[in-house]
């Protein structure tokens, strides 16, 4: 049986994040984000919290860009 999430943790995890209903509008939404901004496609990712599908940059962009920050 699976525990629910604290409903704190819910709120945090999808606060001011687009909800999409299905993965391909989400990847295509991501894909064009990518393009306006000439940066690194974001991560499309299915939330346990909403049952929807958000956008965001996953840990290891976020390593990459502190490990790109350092080398300055």
């Amino acid at each position: 049986m699976k525990h629910k999430p604290p409903e704190w943790m819910s709120d945090a995890s999808c606060a001011g994040k687009h909800r999409f209903s299905d993965r391909g509008l989400a990847a295509r939404v991501a894909k064009e984000s990518a393009k306006r901004k000439d940066k690194a496609r974001p991560d499309v990712y299915h939330c346990r919290f909403c049952g929807g599908w958000h956008i965001g940059h996953s840990k290891l962009h976020k390593i990459k860009d502190k490990r790109k920050e350092a080398a300055w």
